[in-house]
């Protein structure tokens, strides 16, 4: 995996194991520059005002998804994007509540690179379009 596309997720993932729940994952706490929380791709998208900038953040999540059906990285669930602020006008974009085997109907399924890429494929484009519907004006969209 890229380094810029491995730094999209937490810096420590810890396995943890429960009696009632089984196996499960605890991620480190991202915050933004100023130590608030993270919000969603499409949180920030409807709260920035400039239009060039939401831009930003929306081409920045079509790379990210491109990134990982490329590398067919098992990352089904994309409104699990979120925008960290490293700055005033910086950011960056994070992975969180990453589930790497998903919840496949059959076993395996998340080991066969070309399934992997198609489904994730599939999901990113359905998200980026509600990104596009939710926060584009029609005449952007008609574009």
């Amino acid at each position: 995996m890229p380094t810029d596309l491995f730094a999209a997720f937490p810096d420590e993932i810890t396995p943890v194991f429960s009696r009632k729940r089984g196996w499960g994952i605890v991620e480190s706490l991202i915050e933004n520059v100023d130590g608030t929380p993270i919000q969603r791709v499409i949180f920030e998208m409807g709260r920035v005002k400039d239009e060039r900038f939401r831009h930003q953040l929306y081409a920045a999540a079509e790379r990210l998804f491109a990134q990982l059906a490329d590398n067919a990285v098992c990352f089904y669930d994309p409104p699990n994007v979120m925008v960290q602020w490293t700055g005033p006008d910086s950011f960056r974009l994070r992975i969180v509540d990453f589930e790497p085997q998903g919840r496949a109907f059959i076993p395996g399924l998340s080991l066969i690179r070309p399934y992997v890429r198609s489904k994730v494929r599939r999901r990113c484009a359905r998200y980026l379009k509600r990104l596009r519907e939710t926060n584009y004006s029609e005449e952007v969209l008609s574009k």
